[in-house]
């Protein structure tokens, strides 16, 4: 144990997240008999400003917010557990990103430190959604900003995935949403998005077909030509993706039954 901590600390850290229920204070996400986050006992005014090892002044949260409040150096304060199913979460959680906002359609999007709190910027809005990994629910919506019969009016209730949220914003008004139907349909594409991440299996053929491409260019072309259409071609790609995100995230959305 570090010689700045009480010598009962491990007995100190493991009241505070039983006091905790074993959650996250920061962003809910639970730990030890609760879940299977890895968590740390923070102290609430830091121990540079005065700050005491008093149980009043430590927190439950998890590895990953304790890390965006200190950065990569953080002090021994957690349990050390670590879980397989805890780092399929996290990935999960960050493979969902929404690049504009689904109410106003405006770019300025904000993430917050830990991660998982997506705001709109513009003062109009302010739409924040909460990431997790079966989707993104509502934290604060504007309804005043919605037209009388919106679907979106009736999806705070839910977590949809980013692709779903499109979906609702672009129906017209008054059109029926089975909302149970569209959050099933979120959990499957999740799901799938995450398997297809987890075995790469877009990975190789892609790889195959950028060397099949690069040998047939060679064929035509001098090499360093090849090499420099096949550069251009990937920089496209890229940029194609990126631009067409929204909607490719959402046909591959409705091609999930």
């Amino acid at each position: 144990m570090n010689s700045k901590y009480p010598s009962d600390w491990d007995s100190r850290r493991k009241n505070v997240y039983r006091r905790d229920n074993y959650t996250c204070q920061n962003c809910g996400a639970k730990g030890g008999p609760k879940g299977h986050h890895e968590l740390h006992a923070h102290h609430i005014v830091p121990k540079s400003k005065g700050g005491t090892h008093k149980l009043s002044n430590l927190k439950t949260v998890c590895s990953r917010c304790h890390k965006a409040i200190h950065g990569n150096s953080i002090a021994p304060t957690g349990d050390g557990r670590k879980s397989d199913n805890s780092d399929k979460e996290r990935e999960a959680t960050e493979s969902l990103f929404v690049h504009s906002c689904p109410i106003c359609n405006s770019p300025d999007i904000g993430v917050g430190k830990d991660n998982s709190i997506i705001q709109c910027q513009r003062d109009s809005c302010q739409l924040r959604l909460k990431r997790n990994p079966n989707g993104l629910s509502v934290q604060h919506i504007n309804k005043s900003l919605l037209e009388e019969g919106s679907p979106l009016r009736k999806a705070d209730n839910y977590t949809l995935a980013e692709p779903a949220w499109y979906i609702l914003a672009e129906k017209d008004r008054d059109e029926e949403v089975n909302y149970r139907e569209l959050e099933q349909q979120s959990k499957d594409y999740n799901q799938r998005m995450q398997w297809i991440k987890e075995s790469k299996i877009l990975v190789y053929p892609f790889v195959a077909s950028c060397i099949g491409i690069l040998i047939l260019l060679n064929i035509f072309l001098p090499t360093i030509i090849a090499w420099g259409v096949m550069l251009l071609f990937l920089i496209g790609l890229v940029i194609g993706l990126y631009e067409y995100d929204k909607e490719i995230k959402i046909f591959v959305f409705n091609s999930v039954s």
